[in-house]
């Protein structure tokens, strides 16, 4: 993830290459390998301030017309969620008005079930927007606490899971960051302790305690228990080649629906098996006969 915008003291050095300290032609020493893998393009100086400035022209009238209401709303609301998703918005929006095109590979390479840190290289001012909102999942960012004196941006920052530290003190740092890390999981506790609760009832009448799914009724084990009562199908008697015939019919459709594992076929479909080796075999059939 890149961005095509780059910052001014990238474009002075463009210009002239004999600024640095020590006097090294930037130019000269570029090869054609290096230009061609660059993904900044080199432009007068006045575009690129230009360009400069109308990226934070952006994201000052973001900050100023669409996080005040937000804050407010979700903050009062209590829906931390709800404000991450406008943040997440308010970033693809400025990269877009920036003139940033964001190409994201590789996310196939990433469990949803791990914990990941990403580090930005700090190349353009506009590196952290695409880690926020281009890498598929929720995230903490890790800032520097000088932010939060910024109007509203500061303010915000504690709802979008940003957290402020001092770079100028390691141990401060890090106590920080476990500080953070262990205020996370009480909020997290407290929510799972305030969510409404499975309406599973056991032979007791003790109602289950745990935290049921969102939209749901019950627990997630409970709804997989219901889900596996739902996956129970009736094969019929089997007692004559029609029955077992519409008995391999049902089979095959809860096979098709996905509602039986590969356990549960290979049991039923043994089961189908004898019924048709012992369908020519049992006493009924051959007084019938």
């Amino acid at each position: 993830m890149h961005s095509e915008v780059p910052s001014p003291e990238f474009i002075e050095q463009s210009a002239d290459p004999q600024a640095n300290a020590g006097g090294i032609d930037l130019n000269s020493e570029m090869t054609a390998k290096d230009a061609a893998q660059s993904s900044i393009r080199r432009g007068p100086r006045i575009i690129g301030k230009l360009l400069f400035a109308w990226s934070w022209f952006v994201a000052g009238a973001l900050l100023l017309f669409v996080a005040p209401p937000v804050l407010l709303i979700g903050g009062l609301a209590r829906r931390q969620d709800w404000i991450y998703s406008w943040a997440d918005w308010g970033a693809r929006t400025w990269l877009r008005l920036s003139g940033v095109k964001l190409k994201v590979t590789g996310q196939e390479h990433l469990d949803p079930n791990q914990t990941y840190v990403f580090v930005a290289n700090h190349w353009s001012y506009l590196d952290a927007a695409p880690l926020f909102c281009g890498t598929g999942r929720r995230m903490g960012l890790v800032a520097k606490k000088e932010l939060l004196k910024a109007p509203i941006l500061g303010f915000g920052m504690g709802f979008v899971n940003v957290i402020a530290i001092d770079r100028s003190n390691r141990e401060r740092a890090v106590e920080t960051l476990k500080w953070e890390r262990e205020e996370t999981l009480r909020r997290n506790l407290e929510k799972a302790q305030k969510a409404a609760r499975c309406r599973h009832k056991y032979t007791n009448g003790r109602q289950c305690g745990a935290p049921r799914v969102r939209g749901r009724k019950l627990c997630h084990m409970h709804e997989r228990v219901e889900e596996a009562k739902t996956a129970i199908i009736d094969l019929g008697p089997m007692e004559d080649a029609d029955s077992i015939q519409m008995a391999i019919r049902k089979l095959q459709g809860a096979i098709l629906d996905g509602k039986l594992n590969h356990r549960q076929i290979g049991q039923l479909a043994y089961t189908i098996q004898l019924a048709a080796w012992n369908v020519t075999r049992t006493s009924v059939m051959t007084r019938e006969k």
